[in-house]
């Protein structure tokens, strides 16, 4: 758990160049704030299990980890590679920072059939994601370890 919360810390100077773009005009109170992050979290897995990519993509940043068009071609490549995607997560803390990220961590089972190895794969695991307040949504701008976009 120190690790994850270090990572975070980390990664929020990193992205403290979004803190720029905040609209601060409507700033959700703090249990308001962590039900529209459970929505877009919710919306996240939802779409990607789906296989939408649109919808996937509408709940990623422009500004995620500078490289959003990566993300979405990494993720039609899953599409293709793996069948039956699941997800089964708990979230285990949200933790907002007052500049318009919000900081996530869950615990994930995910499961997929492999078309390479012709088996369901299962792994299990501890994830950190970073949301970024945009036209009053949370939208994805950063992931550790990457639960979408693998290939």
């Amino acid at each position: 758990m120190p690790r994850a919360l270090l990572l975070m810390i980390c990664f929020s100077f990193v992205l403290t160049g979004c803190g720029t773009h905040l609209s601060r005009s409507v700033a959700p109170s703090q249990g308001d704030e962590s039900s529209q992050v459970r929505k877009s979290v919710d919306e996240l897995f939802a779409s990607f299990q789906a296989r939408d990519l649109d919808r996937f993509s509408s709940q990623v940043s422009r500004l995620y980890f500078n490289d959003k068009q990566r993300l979405e071609l990494r993720v039609r490549r899953d599409f293709n590679a793996h069948q039956d995607v699941r997800f089964n997560y708990t979230l285990t803390e949200i933790s907002p920072d007052g500049l318009g990220r919000v900081f996530v961590t869950l615990n994930y089972d995910r499961t997929h059939f492999s078309l390479a190895e012709g088996q369901q794969v299962r792994k299990s695991g501890q994830a950190s994601f970073i949301f970024y307040r945009e036209e009053n949504h949370y939208r994805l701008v950063y992931q550790r370890p990457p639960l979408f976009g693998l290939h």
